[in-house]
């Protein structure tokens, strides 16, 4: 006849097999917690920059085009009436 593991044999093995799956999901839940907050606080520190960005553009000391200058990308304002390409509004009737 085979050799059948005992049952007591069996038992421990689920056991130490639990133990290992139950460690395992409480180290994931750890480090999700982590990426969670690392997360929010990303938001917040974005929230922060801009609301910054925002303060001193009030101020007058940063414009579109310094921003521009340095890569960094420009809000798109409603109310801004984009600069005409070309000449300059009175070239035209100077010119003829």
């Amino acid at each position: 006849m085979t050799d059948i593991p005992d049952a007591e044999q069996i038992a421990r093995d689920i056991r130490t097999n639990l133990d290992m799956l139950e460690e395992e999901r409480a180290a994931v839940d750890a480090a999700t917690a982590v990426r969670e907050k690392a997360e929010k606080d990303e938001v917040a520190a974005q929230q922060a920059y801009n609301e910054s960005i925002e303060e001193v553009r009030k101020g007058g000391l940063l414009t579109d085009a310094l921003l521009e200058r340095f890569n960094h990308p420009v809000a798109k304002r409603p109310g801004r009436p984009k600069k005409p390409a070309g000449k300059p509004a009175g070239a035209s009737a100077a010119s003829a």
